[in-house]
């Protein structure tokens, strides 16, 4: 793009632990303005005994860069935008070569559909301290290890529970993230809880980032590219740690996220999981790193009900209540952090009803209204998916109205070798699974209903 097609320019100064100053210049309305960014990555070197790799560096610092601008800049229309994006790296020569720098692009017009251009510097300043601690190997680090991202929704506590008690030999990182420090002490205080249920398997890493004396402007609560943050900031982590794999805990149904009208398209529906964004992001890494990376979601053909099963039929029941869901948040007040019926509220109530358990969490609107746009929406969906899931050819019913679908199981069998049928037969179970699961809970609402 030409110097005058961008809206706006982020010229970020090398990115330390205290603020850093980045300057912001709005291109249409001929203004610059200024701000801080800061990361906390102090974590990374555990008890000061290894050094953070310098690629892990760059990805961190990356990261910071893409969640500032998504998060500052509110699109008023569904135009695209075009960022100019200034920034130091201490591996120059690899996030300028043509195959990474393009493939970055693309995921990041993938995941907010604005354009991308970055002019990447080579990094003089001072190291931060997790680059500069002694340079000796960590201590006792397990070998079967998992580094997963964690964030304190119920999606990773159940997916977590369920691999703690199916690989009783595996220890589990988790990498939480974010700015917001209400979400990192719920993220410390189910980790806590999880260490006492299972002692020594499972250590809490956390990576928080902030940003100071940002512009007096609406800011940007939905974030199109916090998913693909989350995962650069879990990348680093786990190579620093040594392993060539992250994984998320994400069920199927909300991380293909198909739409739930036939009006909702495109950058309507979030692609922070879907299985596609882990390919291009999985494939990213790897050219980044010069050696294969992975990150897998082991969950994508399981609903939530199926993922908060072990955590029913065992003795984790009460930590369900503790995970938060909502797509609300900061909305919210009373000491009340899920809203209950936007629809990842209602996707966890459904997930509960489906178990026959008694949902204890603590939601601003504890009835449902089947009247209100987002359970009609859900309805609709789920009646729609049902119908197609009765026609003679299941799977070419579904996917003639959900195309996506095709080119997630020609993607991924591509990619992975497994078999396009078992692909499909495994989806059509996963939307089955959903559409009785979803029958009881309309059953729990019309008792609810009844009840009041």
């Amino acid at each position: 793009m030409k110097a005058h097609e961008f809206d706006y320019t982020f010229s970020f100064e090398p990115i330390q632990n205290q603020s850093t100053q980045v300057t912001l210049f709005t291109h249409l309305k001929d203004k610059r303005d200024l701000f801080t960014v800061s990361i906390n990555d102090r974590a990374l070197s555990i008890n000061g005994l290894s050094t953070v790799p310098s690629l892990s560096a760059d990805l961190l610092d990356l990261s910071i860069a893409i969640h500032a601008i998504d998060r500052l800049i509110k699109r008023r229309t569904e135009t695209p935008l075009g960022f100019r994006i200034e920034l130091p790296v201490r591996n120059l020569e690899v996030f300028t070569r043509s195959d990474v720098y393009d493939l970055l692009t693309e995921i990041l017009e993938w995941y907010t559909g604005d354009c991308w251009h970055f002019e990447f510097s080579k990094r003089e300043a001072l190291k931060r301290e997790i680059e500069i601690q002694s340079q000796l190997p960590w201590i006792n680090l397990p070998k079967e290890i998992e580094v997963a991202l964690w964030s304190g929704g119920l999606d990773s506590l159940s997916g977590l529970y369920t691999q703690l008690l199916n690989n009783p030999e595996n220890h589990h990182f988790l990498i939480g993230t974010g700015s917001n420090s209400s979400v990192h002490k719920r993220q410390k205080k189910i980790a806590d809880l999880i260490e006492q249920t299972f002692p020594n398997r499972s250590f809490l890493i956390q990576v928080p980032y902030h940003w100071q004396n940002t512009p007096s402007r609406q800011k940007n609560f939905n974030q199109r590219s916090r998913g693909l943050v989350f995962i650069l900031i879990g990348a680093a982590s786990a190579y620093h740690l040594g392993c060539h794999s992250l994984f998320i805990y994400e069920n199927g149904i909300g991380a293909i996220n198909l739409p739930f009208t036939k009006a909702q398209v495109g950058l309507d529906q979030a692609k922070s999981v879907h299985p596609l964004s882990l390919l291009h992001v999985s494939e990213f890494l790897s050219r980044v790193f010069n050696g294969h990376f992975q990150v897998n979601n082991p969950f994508w053909l399981w609903t939530k009900a199926q993922m908060v099963e072990s955590m029913v039929k065992t003795n984790g029941y009460d930590l369900i209540s503790l995970s938060s869901s909502c797509d609300r948040v900061h909305r919210l007040d009373k000491g009340i952090t899920q809203c209950g019926v936007c629809t990842s509220c209602l996707l966890r109530r459904q997930s509960l009803s489906a178990l026959g358990v008694n949902d204890l969490t603590d939601y601003d609107n504890k009835r449902i209204d089947k009247n209100n746009p987002p359970i009609r929406a859900m309805q609709y969906q789920v009646n729609r998916i049902r119908n197609l899931l009765l026609q003679p050819d299941p799977w070419v019913s579904l996917s003639r109205d959900y195309h996506e679908l095709d080119e997630i199981v020609d993607q991924i069998s591509l990619q992975t070798k497994q078999e396009a049928a078992q692909l499909r037969m495994r989806i059509i179970e996963l939307y089955s699974n959903y559409v009785d699961e979803w029958l009881l809970f309309e059953e729990n609402i019309e008792r609810m209903q009844q009840a009041s």
